[in-house]
């Protein structure tokens, strides 16, 4: 159950599925988060936050700065081990260079060649 006392509301509390006659779900949105990172990162609220801390509430590749609840938690697809915390552009942008690491250095000579333009 939810660690919060909390109005059934979808500003929030999800629904199961989109059907408007299913009950609302028993966590909120800040607890499904919470939950989401422990099972999938082993990740508790309090080792997310330290990790948030020490790197100034940036993301670790470009520096852009993300409210505690707008960064990603960046992970090793084949292993599972936590990397650091990255905004959704690098996060994203990792996931593809991961999955075709021999494209970065074309990228970069594609994108040289532009540069100038």
């Amino acid at each position: 159950m939810c660690k919060q006392v909390l109005p059934a509301t979808k500003k929030y509390f999800y629904r199961v599925t989109t059907n408007p006659y299913d009950e609302w779900h028993n966590y909120c949105k800040v607890c499904i988060s919470e939950r989401h990172q422990m099972r999938k990162y082993g990740l508790t609220k309090a080792q997310r936050e330290a990790m948030y801390a020490s790197q100034d509430g940036r993301c670790a590749i470009c520096g852009e700065h993300k409210s505690f609840s707008k960064i990603s938690t960046d992970h090793n697809h084949v292993t599972g081990k936590v990397r650091g915390l990255l905004c959704t552009f690098c996060n994203t942008l990792v996931g593809y260079l991961e999955k075709r690491p021999g494209n970065v250095k074309q990228a970069e000579e594609y994108m040289g060649g532009w540069r100038d333009e």
